[in-house]
């Protein structure tokens, strides 16, 4: 294959040309390195660290790669009252002469121990799913780290080294699919809950049709857009425009509310000024009543 290359120097070395660049792996020491099972000394060396986030990763997962909350048909026999035992087995033993039982195969003894192993496939479809959880709940925001030069000093930037990486981390095949595709895809309905100020009054309810995404993406001036049956696909750049179309009605709403405020500020400022002359003019009168009365008591 044109992908794959063999080594000169040494028979135990190949290399694999992946999309991002050649990459070399040497088979030495393969099979310990990419064995499917964990030793049990290992799994309960880490069952009892003190750590508990590496504690969870092996406390999850049986030695079957299944979570622990599944229960197998022995244990549930086993956790069966006597009596129910008792009963169950009078039962078989009633019914025992339509069963025959087949003769243990050493093969399938070996197959089923095998099984009980702790596998790594194991932990990491546990593991995957976990993640796939926790990833379909969440809104995730991936971010790509670019070291600027080898040497970690800082106002360095290696043109050469920065190129590289950008290429074997896809982030370039990644910035050609958003530019050429439809990266914002907003429904009929939040679309036009966002930008009915372009060609509605925001007195008005609009209907979320095609017709009115049309009517504000002609008002906006937006070329290169389509239109689906629910959705209106936009390009990267589509939503800047959109939100340019809007800066002066947010413009207006800065101003309306500096206004609002000032009014409000003037009503609060009256309000205070005539409770400050009212306790004012109290404590006039209660100092003319005592000196009023002091006056009196003197003569």
């Amino acid at each position: 294959h044109r992908s794959f290359n063999l080594s000169i120097t040494s028979v135990l070395e190949f290399s694999v040309v992946h999309f991002a660049g050649k990459v070399t792996y040497n088979v030495d020491g393969f099979l310990e390195k990419n064995r499917d099972t964990l030793a049990q000394a290992v799994i309960d060396l880490f069952c009892e660290s003190r750590f508990g986030l590496l504690r969870s990763l092996f406390l999850n997962v049986d030695t079957t790669g299944k979570q622990p909350q599944e229960i197998t048909r022995k244990n549930a026999r086993s956790n069966q009252p006597p009596q129910a035992v008792g009963r169950f087995r009078s039962s078989f033993r009633r019914q025992s002469y339509q069963v025959q039982r087949k003769p243990s195969n050493p093969l399938t003894r070996k197959s089923s121990t095998r099984k009980n192993k702790v596998t790594v496939g194991a932990q990491f479809r546990t593991s995957l799913k976990q993640l796939t959880v926790a990833l379909t709940a969440a809104e995730p925001h991936f971010i790509r780290c670019i070291k600027p030069n080898q040497a970690k000093k800082p106002f360095c930037f290696d043109s050469n080294l920065v190129a590289k990486q950008m290429k074997q981390t896809g982030l370039v095949e990644t910035v050609r699919i958003r530019k050429e595709g439809f990266s914002y895809r907003p429904s009929f309905t939040d679309f036009i809950h966002a930008y009915q100020g372009i060609a509605f009054p925001y007195t008005v309810k609009v209907a979320s049709s095609l017709r009115n995404c049309f009517a504000i993406l002609n008002k906006a001036g937006v070329t290169c857009w389509h239109l689906g049956k629910t959705r209106v696909f936009l390009k990267y750049y589509h939503e800047d425009q959109l939100r340019q179309c809007l800066s002066d009605h947010h413009q207006w709403a800065i101003l309306l509310q500096a206004h609002w405020r000032r009014i409000m500020a003037r009503k609060r400022l009256e309000l205070l000024q005539a409770e400050a002359s009212r306790v004012k003019r109290e404590a006039r009168d209660f100092c003319n009543w005592i000196l009023a009365t002091s006056e009196s008591t003197l003569c």
